[in-house]
Order: structure tokens, then sequence, then C-alpha cells
């Protein structure tokens, strides 16, 4: 990788979002904190849907297994379920069981040569029905 973080592009004109104030003091989160995300392709359904919006707190901690995160390694930007070994690997896990989309495991070296950074966990997802 070129070790530069991938560019996020803000969205100015995208649907408002109204949340209560308990709602972010439950999730222990700092509404300053979040951002939304717009889901593209489908390797996490049925879980999460292209065209999919997700609330993303942007102070996660430590990664907690089975979780969504929004991440990025190789300078690509995904979202998925993370897990963490004993041994620092992550193991990277598509919701998708269609047969395309295969674990992928990063090794602690792996997660520095690819540069591996998470932004945020994934709190809740919004989308049509």
């Amino acid at each position: 990788g070129s070790h530069t973080p991938p560019t996020f592009e803000e969205v100015t004109e995208s649907r408002k979002a109204l949340y209560r104030l308990d709602f972010f003091e439950e999730l222990n989160a700092d509404p300053d904190g979040c951002k939304r995300v717009k889901v593209s392709g489908d390797s996490m359904e049925p879980t999460l849907c292209d065209g999919d919006t997700v609330l993303v707190v942007e102070d996660y901690g430590r990664i907690i297994d089975g979780d969504i995160y929004v991440f990025s390694v190789r300078d690509e930007l995904m979202i998925k379920r993370l897990y963490r070994r004993a041994n620092g690997t992550i193991v990277i896990h598509s919701d998708n069981e269609d047969g395309r989309y295969i674990d992928e495991v990063l090794t602690p070296e792996d997660q520095e040569r690819e540069y591996f950074r998470v932004y945020g966990h994934a709190v809740e997802r919004v989308g049509a029905l």
C-alpha cells in the first residue's frame, strides 16, 4: 500500500437524521464523534444492503469480536465484521454467504504493511424495505 489513508467525501445534501441525546448517552458516545456512512456493495448482505446508511462511532475503543467496523486496508475503505485473535491477528468477515466472499486474515505484520486502520464502530443501520 501507499501508506496514505483513503479520502472521505462529506455529503452535505444528504438526508438529515435526528437523534435523541439519550440515544448517544446509552451508547456512551459523543454525537460530534459520530458519522453516517453509505454502504456500497453486497458483501454484508443480509445484514447491510447496498444503499443502507450506517451510524458509526469514531471513538470505538477496542475491537469487539463479531461487531461491524468501518476500516481501511490497502487504501480501500470497507465495512465488515472484525475478529481479533489473541496473537493480534485480525479476521475480516463478510456476512454474504454466496461463496464470493472469503475471510481475510491479517497478521500484525500484514496490518502494518497493508495499512490497516479502524475508523469507527457501526452502531445503527437504516435502509429501505
